[in-house]
C-alpha cells in the first residue's frame, strides 16, 4: 500500500525500521541484587558527601585568601577545619571508588558464574 500525501499537508513521512537484538540474561539471587543496589547507594552517597566536604574546604580556603588579616575565631577554620574537610572529601571519594570497584567485581563474578552454569 503506497503512502498518499495530500497536496495541502506538509510534514515528514515516517518509515518504521525494524530491527532485532538478542538479550543476555544472567542468573542473580535476591541477596546479590540487594547488594548491588546497596553498592549503588553507597557510591552515590560517598561521592556526594565527599564533594560537599571538599567544596566546603575550598570555600574556606577561598575566603581566607580574600582577607588581609584572618580574625582569631576564623583561624580555627583555616588551621583545623579546612584540612579536615579536604581529608574527609578525599577519603570519601576513595571509599566511593572502592565500593564501585567491589560492585564491578561482583557483577563480573555474576556474569562468569552465569556463563559457567549456562554452558554446562
Amino acid at each position: 500500500m503506497a503512502i498518499k500525501k495530500s497536496k495541502t499537508e506538509t510534514g515528514s513521512i515516517v518509515r518504521p525500521s525494524y530491527s532485532e537484538r538478542t538479550m543476555k540474561c544472567y542468573t542473580i539471587t535476591d541477596s546479590e541484587l540487594k547488594q548491588i543496589g546497596l553498592a549503588n547507594v553507597l557510591v552515590t552517597a560517598f561521592s556526594a558527601i565527599g564533594s560537599a566536604f571538599f567544596a566546603f574546604g575550598v570555600d574556606v580556603f577561598k575566603d581566607s585568601q580574600f582577607v588581609d588579616a584572618v580574625p582569631a575565631r576564623a583561624q580555627i577554620l583555616t588551621q583545623y577545619v579546612q584540612p579536615l574537610c579536604f581529608f574527609l572529601g578525599i577519603a570519601l571519594w576513595l571509599s566511593a571508588a572502592a565500593v564501585w570497584w567491589w560492585r564491578r567485581d561482583m557483577i563480573a563474578l555474576i556474569k562468569k558464574e552465569s556463563v559457567e552454569t549456562y554452558d554446562e
